[in-house]
């Protein structure tokens, strides 16, 4: 059911398993309709320093109530929220003089600010790069990640966020005499959950002091007894703050206040006069936040001497979770009861799957969802830093609990160590883990840990880098991209993770690195880098997004491309026809290449040499072209010219202009011929209209007119010439009918961009030879068995210059000595240190794709046909 409340979020609830109506709450704990309970290690990002429902807060509402204290009696005086000021700056170790009551931490942080430019008469206020203060509209000028603030058009000239850490840069912008007050979190949250630099804090209150600047510190999340003390700045010696936000635990965790507790260097009569806050200084409210004071404090401070002693507990016990797991946890972060717990980066050679959500963040949500649904422990992500799970328990925390979290943490690690994706994403499929444990029943190695890439010896010259963008072709594609294990499940249980990975990838679909290749060698000598860059869309998906969102995600592919600052971009599947032939991608600043060059010659040599194999000659073979508008058809086309001289040119049904395109295709192909002939060619097309035109060179010299310094010479009318000059029937047949020209072609090359298989075994003439250069095929998948006596091969797959993996995946499950040749012209490209775009647009001029043919050739690439992914039937010289 869709939330009425939010449901953006709930759509991201349900996909971690956090969609949980919880009904009941109690301490530690929490319940939900089913009668599930949860061991609360969130505690409302802070705000509950004594669990849920604490008895003595509602206790003191309840007396409030039975006396009919006041509540809102603004503009007069509410003698609790009198008391309630005074009893923060008794307990605050500051000359601290004026308390201003809010409703929230980000209302506080507008409050401070205001109160700084107030008293300072001046407006710039700086925070940290890595800060985060709230999410209205001044708070979020403060606040660091931009991804709070672009979506709102939030600008603010008067804001300035620094390094953290670069006290030049902070001097450098408080002596400009304009800033107003500098805003810092003495222990980050979302930053990362971690301490600052004491000797930073006193460097930046130092410089405050010198330039007249005021120091609000941010004790939102960490104040009221998470890091041990009333305010975790107090452990930071020779630091007197002119103005301290306080909220979250304020409110015991039952309703919500605020307060901003300043000195006189603050304070104004203009803010006095000028700013209130209609729900602020309630009685209700402020007789809570005095019983939450009551709480810590009273017995000697016996409630923060238990946080600072679980809060060293709970340090120790993650720092064991690290160090027992270092290959899935890499550090801990944070201090008292704030801590993170930094999951690592998975890497593609397991899973592109796993990669991909690394790199977009909801990997370590994913962790956090299995925590929850299998061990019943409740933490969350960080919404800055989502490679960081968040453990923030109540003050109320024992060494049980604490217990009970780290074991949940330790059995999930070792679920990733060991592999068992399964397992860990169980609950996503709606199925106990021990439903579909047996697909983790094969021995499986632990994950090993992150290595440094192989070693290279370092005068060993590189040539250049690469991106090759690429996305699952079929639903299958998507399985195996998965973990080993997840692919090894049942068709019904797969389908569960299909649903799944639908519904997420339809909203969630960013590209990311998901592989990573250190060192591929040239023949020639030297390596290349390269990576792998993923997006989880099928062709059908891709094809459906509107023309903005084609815009946006070929972007998003080019940023992450630029971030990784390679040399040369190949675009692979249906990157490339989204792109209309990369056209769309030339001003991005990096070159592009579709690698269709190379895909359409190589898939023509290898029908060719397929067909060798077969009795006949050349020009006795029918060969048919599927697709031949299309890039790689044209070109592959063009090529088989000059090897055949009876073609057959077959176009796309569906589009009106397909038999006008073949049309001039087969003019194109007609001029390529005569150019050949007048170089000295006597094979092919070439020998056949030596043979079969009477007055060969008047046809010769008309072609030569049309295409001699015309930009855009007409085909059509270079087709009717040498079709009206010969002698016979014309060998070049246009058709957009399967039906007409399949059954007879000895040969088929098929290479369109339909995005399913269309081609049924029937259709084919017996004996026949086909290469299937479309991804996702363009033959039905049980033409292999229906017809043994065709010979059906993947085209556009080239033999590599030496073994190389490229993750178990490996692009389309390839063996290790074959790959793609779109990707191999990327690598091969990269090789040469191209600094220009190739291949692009549908009509690419063929002595660039014979050049491009050529480079590859000449780093050790070479055609190969493969009846299978990686299986090899025959190579180059016919040879079974």
């Amino acid at each position: 059911m869709t939330s009425s409340l939010n449901p953006d979020r709930e759509f991201l609830l349900r996909h971690i398993g956090f969609d949980k109506k919880i009904v009941r709450s109690d301490g530690m704990w929490l319940e939900d309709t089913h009668g599930v309970r949860y061991l609360d290690f969130l505690s409302q990002y802070g705000a509950l320093p004594f669990g849920h429902n604490p008895q003595r807060i509602w206790d003191r509402l309840k007396e409030v109530a039975d006396q009919k204290c006041p509540g809102m009696v603004q503009p007069f005086f509410n003698p609790q929220a009198e008391r309630l000021a005074e009893r923060l700056l008794e307990l605050l170790p500051w000359n601290l003089t004026h308390v201003t009551l809010t409703n929230s931490g980000a209302e506080s942080v507008e409050a401070a600010m205001k109160m700084a430019r107030a008293a300072t008469g001046r407006d710039v206020i700086v925070s940290l790069d890595s800060g985060f203060h709230g999410k209205t509209y001044g708070a979020l000028c403060a606040t660091g990640n931009p991804v709070y603030s672009q979506p709102f058009m939030v600008r603010s000239s008067s804001f300035r966020k620094i390094p953290e850490g670069d006290l030049d840069v902070a001097a450098e912008v408080l002596r400009t005499g304009k800033v107003a007050a500098v805003i810092l979190e003495p222990v980050l949250g979302e930053g990362g959950m971690r301490a600052l630099n004491h000797e930073y804090i006193r460097n930046v209150t130092r410089l405050c002091r010198e330039t007249g600047t005021l120091l609000i510190i941010d004790e939102i999340q960490t104040g009221l007894g998470r890091t041990g003390d009333l305010c975790a700045i107090a452990q930071v010696d020779g630091v007197e703050p002119d103005i301290i936000c306080l909220a979250k635990a304020l409110g015991g965790g039952v309703v919500p206040i605020g307060a901003v507790v300043s000195g006189e260097r603050a304070w104004t009569e203009a803010f006095g006069i000028y700013h209130s806050s209609t729900f602020a200084n309630n009685g209700p409210a402020a007789a809570v936040a005095m019983e939450v004071l009551d709480i810590l404090t009273e017995d000697g401070g016996a409630m923060l001497l238990h946080a600072r002693e679980q809060g060293r507990r709970l340090e120790a016990v993650l720092e064991n979770v690290v160090t027992t797991y270092p290959d899935v946890f890499s550090e801990r972060t944070g201090t008292g009861l704030m801590h993170g717990l930094r999951v690592c980066p998975q890497r593609g050679d397991e899973s592109y799957f796993l990669a991909h959500a690394s790199y977009r963040g909801y990997f370590a949500p994913l962790i956090c969802g299995h925590l929850l649904n299998e061990h019943h422990v409740l933490t969350a992500p960080l919404f800055h830093r989502q490679d960081i799970i968040r453990l923030e328990p109540p003050l109320i925390v024992c060494e049980d609990e604490t217990n009970t979290m780290a074991n949940a943490l330790m059995e999930t690690a070792d679920h990733i160590r060991h592999r068992r994706y399964s397992t860990i994403f169980s609950y996503i499929m709606d199925k106990r883990p021990e439903e579909i444990a047996y697909s983790e029943e094969a021995p499986t190695s632990p994950r090993l840990l992150e290595v440094d890439p192989p070693m290279v010896p370092a005068d060993e010259p590189r040539l250049g880098s690469f991106a090759f963008l690429i996305h699952p072709t079929t639903t299958g594609d998507l399985i195996d991209i998965m973990p080993e294990s997840i692919g090894r499940l049942h068709p019904e249980h797969q389908e569960s993770m299909l649903k799944w990975m639908e519904s997420w990838f339809a909203r969630h679909h960013e590209p990311a690195p998901v592989f990573h290749a250190p060192a591929i060698r040239s023949k020639r000598g030297g390596i290349v880098e390269g990576w792998l860059i993923a997006c989880p869309l099928t062709p059908q998906k891709m094809l459906r997004l509107r023309k903005q969102e084609r815009a946006t995600l070929l972007a998003q592919y080019m940023e992450v491309a630029r971030e990784l600052g390679v040399g040369i971009v190949g675009l692979g599947a249906f990157t490339s026809v989204i792109s209309r032939g990369g056209s769309e991608l030339l001003d991005h600043g990096i070159p592009v290449t579709t690698g269709n060059s190379f895909t359409a010659i190589a898939s023509a040599e290898s029908l060719h040499a397929a067909l060798k194999t077969r009795e006949g000659r050349p020009g006795d073979m029918l060969v048919a072209v599927v697709g031949a508008t299309g890039s790689v058809g044209r070109l592959a086309a063009i090529h088989l010219s000059e090897k055949y001289c009876r073609m057959a040119l077959i176009g796309n049904p569906s589009n009106p202009r397909s038999v006008e395109a073949l049309a001039e295709i087969a003019g194109e192909i007609y001029a390529h011929a005569l150019w050949r002939l007048q170089k000295g060619a006597q094979s092919g097309l070439s020998r056949y209209l030596r043979s079969r035109i009477r007055d060969l060179f008047p046809v010769i010299n008309d072609c030569n007119r049309e295409l001699i310094g015309n930009a855009n010479p007409n085909y059509k009318l270079i087709r009717d010439r040498v079709e009206g000059s010969l002698d016979g029937v014309p060998p070049i047949e246009i058709t957009i009918d399967l039906n007409v020209v399949l059954p007879r072609a000895h040969g088929v090359l098929s290479a369109t961009s339909h995005g399913q298989a269309f081609i049924p075994p029937g259709l084919l003439r017996r004996g026949a030879v086909v290469c299937d250069a479309a991804r996702p095929p363009d033959l039905t998948e049980n033409v292999t068995a229906a017809r043994p006596d065709v010979l059906v091969f993947e085209g556009g797959v080239v033999r590599l210059v030496e073994p190389y993996t490229f993750g178990r995946a490996n692009i389309l499950g390839f063996d290790s000595t074959v790959n793609l040749a779109c990707l191999s012209e990327t690598i091969a490209l990269a090789m040469n240190g191209t600094d220009r775009s190739y291949s692009i647009g549908k009509r690419i001029p063929y002595d660039e794709a014979f050049r491009v043919y050529k480079i590859a050739q000449s780093h050790g690439f070479t055609e190969c046909i493969a009846t299978t992914r990686g299986e090899c039937a025959l190579n180059t010289h016919g040879e079974l």
